[in-house]
């Protein structure tokens, strides 16, 4: 996630289809807390 590098906050905003199991969400937001994320936002519907 090269475009959070020089950024002085890193917020990841996350939006998923209605249609998607909680865990297909999960699991493409876990890689973000290895990436220097500082914060995750989960976009309502």
């Amino acid at each position: 996630m090269q475009v959070f590098e020089r950024r002085g906050e890193r917020v990841l905003f996350v939006k998923a289809a209605d249609s998607l199991e909680y865990s297909v969400v999960a699991a493409a937001i876990d890689p973000a807390h290895g990436v220097s994320i500082d914060r995750l936002a989960l976009m309502p519907r």
